[in-house]
């Protein structure tokens, strides 16, 4: 995730005092990623390319396992990945998804999805916290206030001055 679709995530108000921080991996393993990527969302979207690997992928392996429901398949995939940008707050069903994808599947670490906040154009990590306890550190910290913010139009951004910034360093 980028500074920006972080701070529209919190959805602050000019003048307020925000946190940013910077973290580290440090895992001795393959990190299991859950991909909820739909079609729908702006080709400016970083992640735009893997959702087309994903529809990709599903159409080469359904189209030998399933050939007769290739279709179905990719409908119903992008029915969930599209619940993830148009669900309206409070997000009963995507929110539910995401839950049972992070803490009932075993190997799921992270799950990607677009931000409705940063106009679905970029992305968020629902991170599990027994992966951020064992192989997430955190790098930097900073406390910026916000004097201008910038939801509209063809960027979106934010102007800040730093009030701190801490180095964190462990062991």
């Amino acid at each position: 995730m980028d500074v920006v679709t972080a701070i529209m995530e919190v959805q602050p108000q000019v003048g307020e005092d925000v946190y940013i921080s910077r973290w580290g991996v440090r895992a001795n393993r393959i990190c299991g990623l859950e991909p909820l990527l739909p079609l729908s969302m702006p080709q400016q979207n970083p992640a735009y390319s893997i959702a087309l690997d994903i529809v990709q992928f599903f159409n080469k392996e359904w189209s030998t396992d399933f050939p007769q429901h290739v279709q179905h398949g990719e409908e119903l995939v992008q029915f969930i990945a599209d619940l993830f940008m148009y669900e309206s707050a409070p997000y009963a069903i995507s929110s539910f998804l995401a839950n049972d994808v992070l803490y009932g599947v075993n190997g799921i670490d992270m799950i990607v999805y677009p931000s409705c906040e940063a106009l679905r154009r970029t992305c968020n990590l629902a991170i599990h916290p027994n992966f951020v306890d064992q192989y997430m550190y955190l790098e930097k910290l900073a406390k910026v206030r916000l004097s201008e913010i910038h939801k509209d139009g063809p960027e979106l951004g934010f102007k800040a001055e730093i009030c701190q910034i801490g180095h964190v360093s462990f062991p």
